[in-house]
């Protein structure tokens, strides 16, 4: 997970087809618990994204290594 400035990239390792992301799609959101907190977000936006935008250097290797190039974008919401 990668913060954005609006909320959270999160790799989709696993393929987009996980329960979690269709159950906060299907929910039309959900909370997210980081660091201690537990933040609102909005619904998920499925991407995919070759070149790994918004990814820290490191971590966009180590995803093109892994050929992960699919994100959900999760807005937080007040």
């Amino acid at each position: 997970m990668f913060g954005a400035p609006d909320g959270f990239i999160i790799a989709l390792t696993y393929e987009p087809d996980t329960d979690w992301l269709k159950n906060i799609r299907a929910a039309g959101g959900g909370e997210l618990r980081t660091r201690g907190r537990t933040l609102r977000v909005g619904e998920a936006r499925v991407y995919h994204d070759e070149e790994r935008r918004g990814i820290r250097p490191l971590e966009r290797s180590v995803l093109r290594l892994l050929g992960v190039a699919d994100f959900a974008h999760l807005k937080t919401v007040s």
